[in-house]
């Protein structure tokens, strides 16, 4: 294995997973102001797409390929399939002991009952959707567990319209930027 996990790059990953979403972000190693290292690089999961056509998880690649232990934020856009079809492999991971989700983000003003207008299209990785949901329901804002200082210097910041009833889900996605130098990435 090479020295991945001890970089300090970053590293953006967007995942061949179809039509849906699937994107990676590994921060530079975090140090502390002093220069002291705090520990190691964050993992930034935005949307949890696969492939099913070439059956790629990317969940799977990272914890097999790459060692990824731990993801310190999985942000979902909208729980439509497209975009958490690979929740399914990263609840697995974790009731396995190989991965560590420590939160997740959405966007709390869809009710969870509300995960997909297309009612006949129920999947598992809904039924994972909803389960992880009830798992995370800590109070913390989300402008406060993506501070800077604890990714590397990368800025992020979500913002998402409100969900009202008729609305498409679609139309109240999270939007995240990440700001990291002079460059900007915006989902």
């Amino acid at each position: 294995m090479d020295n991945f996990w001890g970089s300090n790059k970053l590293d953006i990953y967007i995942w061949d997973v179809e039509h849906g979403l699937s994107m990676t972000v590994i921060s530079p190693f975090v140090y502390l102001a002093s220069g002291v290292p705090v520990g190691r690089r964050r993992v930034v999961q935005i949307d949890a797409g696969s492939n099913f056509t070439t059956s790629f998880f990317p969940s799977t690649h990272l914890i097999t390929n790459r060692g990824l232990s731990a993801i310190d934020c999985l942000i979902l856009t909208h729980p439509d399939k497209d975009h958490i079809d690979d929740l399914v492999n990263i609840e697995t991971h974790m009731q396995g002991g190989g991965l560590k989700v420590d939160t997740l983000l959405r966007n709390r003003t869809i009710p969870i009952d509300t995960i997909s207008q297309d009612e006949f299209s129920e999947c598992e990785a809904k039924s994972v959707y909803r389960r992880l949901d009830t798992t995370y329901t800590g109070t913390a804002s989300q402008h406060q567990i993506l501070l800077p200082e604890n990714f590397g210097g990368i800025h992020f910041e979500t913002t998402y319209l409100d969900y009202q009833p008729g609305m498409k889900i679609n139309d109240t996605s999270v939007v995240t930027s990440m700001k990291f130098g002079n460059s900007q990435v915006l989902v």
